[in-house]
């Protein structure tokens, strides 16, 4: 389940629930590398908190570096998400993992959360 928020920075995962940002609620490839973490939960159970969710949560606060994604719990999370090689550039998604519709998208956005 994807949420939008104003509380959170680029995307954040909790098991099933995605939480996606406001500014990034209109780049497809957040929504696919955030389901890659939700598919990480399925398959890892309880041991995700470990593996996954507090390294990754570690690395997003320290890392420095250009490329955010190198780090293994983001690239497996590309993987599994259909973006292998995204490095936070605009990118489509393989087909058949997620299917968006951005018209809805965008009245949402437009409804809930207008440019003032």
């Amino acid at each position: 389940m994807f949420y939008v928020t104003s509380h959170v920075k680029g995307g954040v995962t909790l098991g099933r629930y995605v939480f996606i940002a406001v500014d990034n609620m209109m780049r497809e490839p957040v929504y696919d590398h955030e389901y890659g973490h939700v598919r990480q939960s399925m398959y890892l159970g309880p041991l995700w908190l470990l593996v996954v969710a507090l390294p990754s949560g570690i690395h997003c606060l320290i890392c420095r570096a250009e490329n955010y994604y190198h780090f293994y719990t983001e690239r497996w999370a590309n993987a599994l998400g259909g973006i292998p090689d995204y490095k936070g550039e605009y990118h489509h998604h393989e087909d058949g993992l997620i299917v968006t519709c951005w018209d809805t998208l965008l009245e949402l956005k437009q409804k809930y959360f207008p440019r003032e």
